[in-house]
């Protein structure tokens, strides 16, 4: 009796979710975009160069299907280069028979954590307001950029619901390669999460750039394989975040890296603690480069207040990061690199300094950034204003920035964006460049529309 009790009632639970695959074209938005982009040399006029890109992207009650073409910039003597458009069709079954599982297919590439299979070093910082971490993320899919032949890819992804838990599980499977994602989140106290995730599968790698004479070895295209596992504590007051990385060597044998990136915070202070170690010299990533960064360490604090006299925020921070890479001969190089920046920021005006040293050489040989951004804000209108400008011992780059956005309703929107920039070498003007863009975003019967058109005149 129980099991027929079960029974019935997942049978009615189906019928009442699979209403919706009974009108699977129902249509919820349709989203279109169009960009061109025209570049106009002055010297010449068979130099120009002209490029296009266009997407539509419909969402059905049953299915979303996504279509995307471009045209790659091509000068007007050249013949534009044919690619095959690019399909997505993504069937989500939630939304009719109530499944946690999405399927998807078509031109699709992989993101999310298989970005740390690609690249699993530190990044060079830019900037010394970095206070914060990237949280622990699953195997995605997006659009692949459309090529001269179309290659069909398969995603599935699984995500039931707990009470305390987070789980998720994904599969991507290419032409060349299939990776895999587990994901899992929960709550160890109150205020403390643990996030676990591991990505992995099995790819192709090559190395046809080694010449006769380079330290890597040459090989063929090879099937290999590779995984890493992330673990991240998150907390009020501290998060860290390591990541195990392992891959096959294409020499048949197994090479380790580990990464891991702390962040304290108290108040308004906070300090990030980052290192990466690398102890093998012949790592190959999933994407074909040798890895040839050995050791990484950075460190940033920063410290930001609000005066209660002025309703403003200034921040201040440095940030020291250490590098030691191999070269072609495989023999190590340290490089150093500082970066000390100073914020002062207001309801409607920003302003920047930057100072880099790298390689322990003088500040005089260092470079210097200022950026200015001012913004207004009308009923309809809103006007943004931005300056840059950079300068060190060798050259000197300005750009000015002008952004107009003009709101007629909340179905219409309006903006038109200007640029000019010069830079110099050696104290010598070596180029100016000016550049305007409009961009037209509306709505009609749920359908939202983007046009975009962009124009860059190189003047020197």
């Amino acid at each position: 009796m129980r099991k027929c009790f079960l029974f019935f009632k997942i049978f009615i639970q189906f019928f009442l979710y699979s209403s919706a695959f009974c009108n699977p074209f129902i249509l919820k938005s349709i989203e279109t975009k169009v960009s061109s982009n025209l570049n106009l040399d002055t010297q010449d006029i068979k130099n120009s160069s002209t490029s296009l890109t266009s997407s539509i992207k419909t969402d059905l009650n049953a299915f979303n299907f996504l279509a995307e073409y471009k045209i790659p910039s091509t000068t007007f003597t050249d013949t534009p280069e044919l690619l095959f458009p690019n399909f997505v069709l993504s069937i989500p079954l939630k939304n009719f028979c109530n499944l946690p599982i999405t399927i998807a297919g078509g031109g699709l590439s992989g993101s999310g954590s298989i970005a740390k299979l690609k690249s699993p070093t530190l990044s060079a910082p830019s900037t010394a307001f970095s206070s914060s971490l990237s949280s622990i993320t699953n195997l995605n899919y997006k659009s692949s950029t459309p090529q001269k032949d179309f290659s069909p890819s398969l995603f599935l992804n699984f995500y039931p619901s707990f009470k305390n838990r987070e789980f998720n599980f994904s599969l991507l499977m290419q032409k060349e390669s299939f990776s895999f994602s587990a994901y899992s989140k929960f709550k160890i106290k109150k205020n403390v999460n643990m996030l676990l995730n591991t990505t992995g599968g099995f790819f192709t790698v090559k190395n046809q750039n080694s010449q006769w004479f380079s330290a890597t070895k040459y090989f063929t295209e090879r099937p290999t394989w590779a995984q890493n596992l992330q673990l991240m504590i998150d907390c009020s007051s501290f998060k860290s975040k390591n990541i195990l990385t392992a891959y096959q060597n294409p020499y048949d044998y197994v090479q380790f890296t580990f990464l891991s990136e702390n962040l304290f915070s108290i108040q308004n202070c906070s300090v990030i603690l980052s290192f990466f170690y690398n102890p093998s010299l012949e790592c190959f990533c999933i994407n074909d480069s040798p890895l040839k960064n050995i050791f990484q360490l950075k460190i940033n604090p920063s410290f930001c207040f609000y005066p209660q006299k002025y309703p403003c925020k200034i921040k201040t921070g440095i940030s020291c990061f250490i590098q030691e890479n191999l070269d072609k001969d495989l023999e190590s190089d340290l490089i150093y690199k500082c970066i000390a920046s100073f914020l002062l920021q207001t309801t409607d005006f920003k302003v920047e300094l930057t100072l880099t040293a790298q390689d322990l050489k003088p500040l005089s040989y260092g470079s210097y950034k200022i950026n200015i951004k001012q913004n207004r804000f009308y009923k309809n209108f809103q006007a943004q204003k931005a300056f840059a400008f950079s300068f060190s011992a060798d050259n000197i780059t300005s750009t000015t920035k002008f952004s107009y956005s003009l709101f007629f309703n909340r179905k219409m929107k309006t903006s038109i964006n200007s640029s000019i920039g010069f830079s110099t070498k050696e104290t010598v003007l070596s180029s100016i460049k000016a550049s305007i863009s409009s961009t037209i975003r509306f709505t009609i019967y749920k359908c939202p529309t983007t046009m975009s058109l962009g124009l860059s005149v190189p003047v020197l």
